[in-house]
């Protein structure tokens, strides 16, 4: 999800929620973990849309998003 609708995530999101994401960068020294929920999005907006779409294919969109970066 794009950082200016980071505001929004309550609206989608609850505590417990289960939810697929990529790890993007782990910075040991601060000890801080990047997610991106955006990497495994087959089209821009689905995970606000149908994150039922993104989950399913998840794993074939972070193994197309490792070949691009």
């Amino acid at each position: 999800m794009k950082a200016d609708l980071s505001l929004l995530l309550y609206h989608y999101l609850k505590v417990n929620d289960e939810v697929k994401a990529m790890i993007l960068d782990v910075d040991t020294q601060r000890g801080l973990i990047s997610l991106s929920t955006k990497a495994l999005e087959p089209e821009p907006g689905h995970m606000l849309k149908n994150p039922q779409k993104v989950y399913e294919k998840a794993e074939e969109m972070a193994a197309k998003y490792q070949i691009n970066h």
